[in-house]
């Protein structure tokens, strides 16, 4: 099962669904609120429902939570995480050299399946590469400063471009 935004939210809640449980093998939120409503002062009323055994058990080993790890946070932050969060290193759509960013800008579906596009291909090249190895990989892309002194943006084009270089290098 997958669901992004509210429909990760959603499938969150199937999986901890007693009767559905069984029938989810695995599912995947993309940039989903955490469970359990609000936090903050209301996190206690949270903690006496999960003391009292009426709030809904996770199984954290039947969600990975991937979130977009660039930016603010208005969605992911809301809740408590139903399982760890996988952070990936995307695309800022609030930096200043973004001309047409997409309407959800860092919450965007889009710009997190373009990063994890990047991730796969790096992965595949090198299995060994763990999440914290890939997710300082990718942010060093174009994080060097150029001739002038500015930094140049951190962008998914850069990571695949090594990539080019790199194999290129290996054909002449």
């Amino acid at each position: 099962m997958i669901g992004h935004s509210l429909g990760g939210f959603l499938a969150a809640g199937l999986v901890a669904e007693p009767v559905l449980a069984d029938h989810i093998s695995h599912a995947y939120l993309f940039n989903s609120p955490g469970g359990g409503g609000h936090s903050g002062p209301f996190a206690m009323v949270y903690a006496i429902l999960d003391f009292l055994e009426v709030a809904p058990a996770y199984d954290q080993s039947k969600i990975s939570n991937i979130e977009a790890a660039t930016g603010s946070k208005p969605i992911t932050g809301l809740g408590f995480d139903v399982a760890p969060p996988i952070d990936i290193i995307i695309e800022d759509q609030m930096a200043s050299n973004i001309s047409n960013p997409p309407g959800a800008c860092n919450h965007s579906q889009q710009v997190l399946t373009d990063a994890l596009a990047v991730y796969s291909v790096y992965s595949q090249l090198a299995p060994s590469l763990n999440q914290e190895k890939l997710n300082k990989l990718i942010d060093a892309f174009g994080s060097t400063k150029d001739v002038s002194g500015a930094s140049n943006s951190k962008t998914l084009e850069s990571a695949v471009d090594v990539l080019r270089v790199t194999v290129s290098k290996f054909q002449t």
